[in-house]
């Protein structure tokens, strides 16, 4: 009879079978802080420290990523398409957001993690290996990349260079592999999390549609829709200050997405059609599966 041990080398066991070793494989491996902690120790012999899963330290740092995470998912949108000048003024604060992300990827690079069968895996290649394929290092890579340089040459404009810096949508992911909302198990917490995400993609969807009906208003002059300009420009929400123009966005995007459609904002130009075909199809999906998951969690 084989059993694994702690330091996954193969040994005879006493009796059971080989599932039986891998229980007690894992129970000694995730249990015993103490003992994680000086095997970790044992194999930390590089310049930079494998860093131990178990460490009390990870659980303030991962509530920091999940609130700057939060910040950048609302701020981003809003800064871009309604205060590039307030935006413009902030972007050191954005750098050091996205520093902090840069040091969550050096952070995962160097965490240990447990195999399926329980043992602490302190190899450097596969632990680079599992971060790549499991897919966060993809989206986590597209949201550090400063586009926004790229720019800088020839288009360095405040709206130009914050609506660059939209690839930070990509840390939504972020917010759902977080550890801290999935220990949140109520039926409470669960719906508050399926809501948030639906008034988060609200929030994101009516930032680009103000920003689709301004950019389209110089375009449609020559009456491509209905009417000339956009409905920025024949409703004069231009002419209104930021927070009005958000409300009134947000509201068209949100009846858009629960099916209701008043009519009283409605899309003018051919861009703005455009773009609302495409809100209704994601909306229509994204509704129907938050609000299936609701209606499960409560029964």
């Amino acid at each position: 009879r084989v059993s694994l041990n702690a330091d996954g080398k193969m040994g005879e066991g006493g009796g059971g079978t080989g599932f039986r070793g891998r229980e007690d494989s894992r129970s000694a491996s995730c249990s015993d802080s103490e003992s994680m902690e000086a095997f970790v120790m044992e194999k930390n012999v590089g310049i930079i420290p494998l860093i131990n899963p178990s460490a009390g330290c990870l659980s303030g740092w991962e509530w920091v990523l999940l609130v700057v995470a939060t910040w950048s998912l609302i701020t981003s949108p809003v800064f871009a398409c309604f205060a590039p000048a307030a935006g413009f003024a902030v972007l050191p604060v954005e750098y050091i957001i996205d520093f902090v992300f840069l040091l969550d990827m050096l952070v995962k690079f160097r965490m240990i993690h447990q195999d399926v069968w329980g043992r602490l895996v302190t190899d450097e290649r596969l632990i680079r290996r599992k971060y790549v394929r499991d897919g966060s290092f993809n989206t986590d890579l597209i949201a550090l990349l400063p586009l926004e340089l790229v720019l800088a040459g020839w288009m360095w404009t405040p709206t130009a260079v914050l609506l660059c810096r939209l690839n930070k949508g990509f840390r939504c992911v972020r917010l759902l592999r977080s550890h801290k909302l999935a220990e949140l198990k109520s039926v409470l917490a669960r719906i508050g999390r399926l809501l948030s995400g639906f008034l988060l993609l609200a929030h994101w969807l009516g930032c680009l549609f103000f920003a689709v009906s301004r950019a389209s208003a110089p375009l449609s002059a020559d009456a491509i829709g209905w009417r000339e300009g956009s409905y920025v420009t024949q409703f004069g929400l231009d002419a209104r200050d930021p927070g009005e123009q958000y409300i009134e966005c947000l509201y068209f995007i949100v009846v858009t997405m629960v099916t209701v459609g008043y009519g009283d904002v409605r899309p003018v130009n051919v861009y703005e059609r455009a773009f609302a075909i495409v809100t209704t199809l994601i909306s229509g999906i994204v509704y129907a599966f938050i609000f299936g998951e609701v209606a499960l969690l409560i029964q």
